[in-house]
């Protein structure tokens, strides 16, 4: 059996995290390497997986401290399309790593590795900053 179990009650468990987020970091100003502010989205998330944007901001990273401040801006599309872009590219990667294909083609290989190149361009944050 997979999964974790609790006690003998044969319960099986799963973490699963929702709230409030910050996602699709884009924008990034930067001044002799150091980041002054980005613009990033709140999204409502299921496990870290941006389900509804609420509001966009612009994070004051110059000002430091504990939290970083954040100024409201109407919501940005191009925030919101790198949160869910993001996501995406990595579900493809699970997709196509574990679906039933045939992995002594060559060709399958192709498609996972473009797609896992792409995964993590899109994830790395000096993507369309």
């Amino acid at each position: 059996n997979n999964g974790y179990y609790l006690n003998t009650l044969n319960i099986k468990m799963a973490i699963c995290v929702w709230g409030t987020r910050l996602m699709g970091s884009t924008d990034r100003v930067r001044v002799k390497g150091k980041t002054l502010f980005h613009v990033a989205t709140k999204f409502q998330h299921f496990c870290f997986i941006p389900l509804v944007p609420s509001s966009t901001y612009v994070v004051l990273d110059f000002l430091g401290g504990d939290g970083d401040k954040l100024v409201e801006i109407p919501l940005s599309a191009k925030s919101i399309s790198i949160a869910w872009l993001r996501f995406l590219s990595w579900i493809a990667v699970w997709v196509l790593s574990s679906a039933d294909v045939d992995h002594s083609s060559w060709e399958s290989w192709v498609w996972l590795a473009l797609a896992l190149a792409i995964a993590i361009f899109v994830t790395w944050h000096g993507f369309l900053n």
